[in-house]
């Protein structure tokens, strides 16, 4: 599972001056993991009129054994690589 606990206000809080916009400033919530699904929130304020607007979004984090199956059912086939670890699979 991707490191959602990244996904953070305080690790993802950005404040930009833009040229005939004004100060934006935008953060991420994680609304739910429940995985493979992790479902998380950008939220944009507008200082100049104090506008929020948010993006919802949800992104599905596929295992190793689902995203292989997958390669194989449409005719790519996955093998080690050598000189590499074993978890290094293409």
């Amino acid at each position: 599972m991707a490191r959602v606990d990244r996904l953070d206000p305080e690790r993802t809080f950005i404040e930009a001056d833009i040229p005939g916009t004004g100060v934006v400033r935008t953060w991420c919530q994680v609304l739910d993991v429940a995985e493979p699904l992790v479902s998380f929130r950008w939220i944009y304020v507008f200082d100049t009129d104090g506008t929020t607007l948010t993006s919802d979004s949800t992104l599905r984090f596929r295992g190793r054994d689902d995203i292989e199956r997958s390669l194989r059912e449409t005719g790519f086939r996955t093998e080690g690589r050598p000189g590499r670890s074993g978890s290094s699979r293409v």
